[in-house]
């Protein structure tokens, strides 16, 4: 491999992928002609053919458009960054991601968007999303063909739901529930298809209202993969990455303590907000400045806290003798705040066992 000739045509930075390989499986950013070869190695592992093209720096951006009486509405438009050097898989499919909507698009791009979106729709004939229908029992729709079936139903619900979809699954669509405590054996009872395969469950929480969410995943590693790492757990992975993170655990067990920390951790968070919301009033401070100083100083805590790997001793090492930080912990070491959380936690643990039981 030529380096400096390939330099010389495609100037670094470049993109080196695989041909044959999609548009982020195998994909490198090259900032340095040193590391060219090691790249296009990598690229190698996943095809015969191999890619190098000019880096385009640039706004990835995600567009819907939905036709309602028979006028077409091009949605606003979703600007995707991703946590990564370049919208690469793990971007893609595994939620390293944040999608802002609207994105921060400049007028100018927005009417260029607009105008590439109404020259494909027009030139390509291509087919709309043109409405939703609720349907208030299954067994009275016209419906033939599922390929994914998202259930989406409260725990209390879930069997009558099944039975409603039980005749209408004619092949094995994937199928994932996100009903808190309900078993993968239980909804395949209800299912009466006690060998179905392609069944996932999920867990995400509140948080994915603001493309925030956290969403422990599990299916059955022969189908999925470890660690959802099949195309089926790719796929899954691909659908709530859209709300938030993903996270694959190894035992569906472990979404009951999914559940009783993330599933149900917004409560918690909203609980302490509250009373630190309550405390600011109480001091002289009005209750929407109050809000913005707990909301933002949580926000920031979680953002640094993830990398932090002993809190503990960062507790300590903030916490300066004799000042307002070491106060307020010393009340909470007195009243065993820690044992309380841990109190709750378990006990939301506990009930989302007594579900998947019942």
């Amino acid at each position: 491999i030529d380096s400096k000739k390939i330099s010389k045509e495609i100037r670094i930075p470049c993109i080196v992928k695989p041909n044959n390989g999609g548009s982020s499986i195998g994909v490198s950013k090259v900032n340095n002609l040193d590391d060219l070869k090691e790249k296009i190695n990598i690229a190698f592992k996943e095809g015969d053919e191999v890619l190098i093209e000019s880096f385009l720096s640039g706004q990835e951006v995600s567009v819907g458009v939905i036709e309602r009486d028979n006028k077409r509405i091009i949605l606003p438009i979703t600007e995707i960054i991703s946590d990564n050097e370049l919208f690469d898989f793990n971007a893609k499919y595994l939620g390293e991601s944040k999608e802002i909507t609207p994105g921060n698009i400049s007028i100018e791009s927005k009417k260029l968007i607009h105008k590439y979106i109404n020259n494909i729709y027009d030139n390509f004939n291509v087919k709309h999303y043109k409405n939703t229908k609720i349907i208030n029992n299954l067994s009275d729709s016209k419906i033939t063909y599922f390929d994914t079936i998202l259930l989406a139903v409260k725990p209390s619900d879930m069997k009558s739901v099944c039975i409603q979809l039980k005749p209408l699954i004619k092949e094995e669509p994937l199928i994932i529930s996100i009903a808190a405590g309900i078993g993968s054996l239980t909804i395949k009872k209800y299912l009466d298809n006690s060998s179905y395969y392609k069944l996932a469950r999920a867990m995400p929480n509140l948080c994915a209202k603001k493309g925030m969410a956290i969403t422990g995943l599990f299916g059955d590693p022969n189908c999925y993969g470890e660690n959802g790492g099949k195309m089926l757990g790719k796929d899954v992975s691909k659908i709530f990455s859209k709300i938030g993170k993903v996270l694959w655990v190894k035992k569906e067990s472990d979404l009951d303590s999914v559940t009783a920390i993330s599933g149900s951790g917004p409560a918690y968070i909203y609980y302490i907000m509250n009373a630190m919301i309550d405390a600011a009033e109480e001091l002289g401070l009005e209750r929407n400045n109050a809000q913005k100083l707990v909301a933002q100083t949580i926000i920031g805590a979680g953002e640094t806290g993830k990398d932090i790997n002993n809190l503990t001793n960062e507790i300590v090492k903030v916490s300066s003798k004799g000042g307002t930080t070491e106060k307020a912990i010393d009340v909470f070491k007195q009243k065993k705040l820690d044992a309380v959380i841990k109190q709750a936690i378990k006990s939301a643990h506990k009930r989302s066992k007594e579900l998947s039981k019942q």
